[in-house]
């Protein structure tokens, strides 16, 4: 179950009627209820030594670490397996972006073996670490389901390479107290195209970029990067993802070419994305937004030549923080849907 059904059945939970006669029916209701209680907080102890870090695990970086990763390697692709590419390809399952295609769930799974380099496979960095710094509503996802996503992993993952975070891309929906304008300036030095040397920023000048994002002028963060003179970005997504973000986190950069593909069931055109992708220039990076797709678009682009970052959820997730958004079940809801 990804977390989007999660989701759903939370919120149905929270409106069940518990009342009603005690008869057959509900002493049978009863009983799969304490069933599932018993197997839910059976997940939950399972998860206690990975939250304490007293199991061997493969060595994925941290979201701060992929992050400066990226900056470090201007070669560096990024492939992300979050739970619902885990669960196309493991389990057969649909997403509310993608209907379930036995193409995608194979390649998924390549993508998941590969040794290249340049190719950075992610997958979530909290199924083998502390969940400590994350809301509530995410620790509780890790601990339900993060035994049977790790199953999935672990035939594919080597122990002698390194893996990066799924979860880089959306910080403010996942952790509870980390310096977001921050994060968010990191990330966008990708196509701002400022030093990536963190010890060569200058601390004033990143202390006033900071307040600039945090006061919510788009204008501002736009005429900063000019000065930089920022890069020219390609930026594949869905046709209508930023139809409801009033902030755009690409604006930084110096350039953007979009390509659109479909909101749902990208995959059934990733031949065409792919061809058009690779005719715009190989020097300009791409980042994708595309659901499943967009973890095997970025391969493929990547090994024909072009960067190509899997940036997932992160235009939505930095539209939030700047929003300033509740993070309600309600609307943790609406974050995950389809746009």
């Amino acid at each position: 179950m990804g977390l989007e059904l999660f989701l759903r059945n939370l919120k149905y939970l929270t409106r069940y009627n518990f009342k009603g006669t005690y008869n057959a029916a509900h002493q049978n209701t009863l009983e799969q209820l304490r069933q599932e209680t018993n197997l839910l907080l059976n997940k939950m102890v399972d998860n206690i030594p990975w939250e304490l870090e007293l199991m061997p695990h493969p060595n994925v970086l941290s979201s701060q670490e992929t992050v400066e990763a990226l900056l470090a390697n201007d070669k560096l692709s990024l492939c992300r397996f979050g739970d619902g590419e885990l669960y196309m390809a493991f389990l057969n399952q649909s997403g509310v972006f993608q209907q379930f295609n036995p193409q995608l769930a194979a390649e998924l799974k390549e993508v998941l073996s590969s040794r290249d380099p340049n190719i950075g496979v992610a997958v979530a960095y909290p199924l083998y670490h502390s969940l400590q710094e994350f809301h509530e509503k995410q620790r509780l996802f890790f601990r339900i389901h993060g035994q049977q996503m790790r199953q999935m992993l672990q035939p594919y993952l080597a122990k002698d390479w390194l893996y990066y975070d799924s979860y880089c891309s959306m910080p403010y929906h996942l952790f509870t107290s980390i310096d977001f304008a921050a994060y968010f300036q990191r990330f966008a030095q990708l196509w701002t195209g400022t030093s990536a040397d963190s010890n060569a920023v200058n601390t004033n000048a990143v202390e006033g970029e900071r307040e600039k994002w945090k006061e919510g002028s788009t204008a501002q963060h736009t005429a900063s990067a000019k000065l930089d003179q920022g890069k020219d970005i390609v930026v594949i997504c869905g046709k209508t993802v930023f139809n409801k973000i009033r902030y755009n986190i690409f604006d930084t950069a110096r350039s953007i070419k979009y390509i659109y593909g479909p909101s749902g069931n990208a995959y059934d055109h990733i031949d065409e994305l792919t061809e058009q992708a690779l005719q715009t220039d190989p020097q300009h990076t791409k980042f994708i937004i595309l659901g499943h797709t967009a973890t095997v678009l970025a391969y493929r682009l990547a090994k024909a030549g072009h960067r190509a970052i899997d940036v997932g959820h992160l235009a939505k997730d930095y539209n939030s923080w700047r929003m300033q958004e509740q993070l309600t079940t309600a609307n943790i809801f609406k974050f995950y849907e389809k746009d």
